[in-house]
């Protein structure tokens, strides 16, 4: 039995942030292994959500509500509020206020937003094999292969790079962009270094990233909730003890590569959310290089 296999070990030892947990609900390996191995991607949902924005299926604008699932030319606009929006479990994209933009494509080889109005917080993570995405503005199109960037529509386009590369490019004219640069379109494209104030914006950006990978890693285990309530009556563990190993595996004291391995039954899963794991780390050691 699964449970005779991890009762051999101690808990804090074996706990790999949700992986074993995936093992321990007493279900038989067939039902389990049949059940998490192929998670279904969520293609679009709102995670995080504050103040007014509104949402359009295709039937009008209604309130937007957190969790909410949303899909291809579906719509998103808010007022005084601001809304978190997951793609693909793979793109964070961040409508600050007075913004509006469409889901144009959601699929393994395509995302696209229009953006129409406002400012977009981007963030390409390149999890579980999404590795194009394109924001289109008025005047200009910004296509990106793992990054975080900022775009701002106004009287003209404005892209500003957090992180990696961008491509920016109009009718006529294509620049790159590296961290710390800008692209300024309207009749022509022009690349101008971030000011200090926007070199700012684009750090507590970064820093919340850190916030959004691990509300993305709280979605993926909520997918399997009925297993974690059964493992957590089987361990007697609580939330707050999840929450802590799950910490403990941020802060590098747990490594979840050796305890995966140390599992009788590998899951992709358990890899999906080592991803997650892996990148909440590499975010947080390149805050602290920047304080340095």
């Amino acid at each position: 039995m699964i449970f005779s296999f991890v009762m051999k070990f101690n808990l804090k030892t074996v706990f790999v942030g949700i992986m074993l947990l995936l093992l321990g609900s007493g279900i038989g390996i067939y039902y389990v292994y049949n059940k998490v191995t192929n998670p279904s991607t969520t293609p679009a949902f709102i995670s995080d959500l504050d103040g007014s924005v509104e949402v359009n299926k295709g039937n009008g604008w209604k309130p937007a509500m957190i969790n909410m699932e949303l899909k291809q030319s579906d719509s998103i606009r808010t007022m005084d509020g601001e809304v978190e929006v997951v793609l693909l479990e793979s793109v964070f994209v961040r409508f600050k206020k007075n913004t509006q933009g469409t889901l144009e494509e959601l699929s393994s080889h395509a995302v696209r937003v229009k953006q129409i109005k406002g400012s977009l917080w981007n963030k390409v993570t390149r999890l579980f094999g999404v590795t194009g995405y394109e924001v289109t503005l008025p005047y200009t199109t910004a296509t990106v292969r793992g990054t975080g960037f900022l775009t701002k529509i106004s009287d003209e386009d404005q892209i500003l790079v957090g992180e990696g590369e961008v491509i920016v490019h109009n009718k006529e004219q294509e620049l790159v962009l590296n961290p710390h640069e800008k692209a300024v379109s309207k009749d022509s494209l022009q690349k101008n270094e971030l000011t200090a104030d926007e070199y700012e914006e684009i750090r507590k950006e970064i820093s919340d990233d850190i916030i959004r990978l691990k509300r993305l890693r709280s979605h993926i285990m909520n997918k399997y909730q009925g297993i974690i309530e059964a493992y957590k009556k089987q361990y007697n563990t609580s939330d707050d003890q999840i929450a802590e190993y799950l910490d403990m595996i941020d802060r590098g004291e747990l490594d979840d590569e050796k305890l995966i391995n140390a599992t009788p039954l590998k899951l992709p899963v358990m890899y999906h959310l080592k991803e997650i794991n892996d990148l909440i780390k590499k975010e947080q050691r390149t805050i602290m290089l920047e304080k340095q």
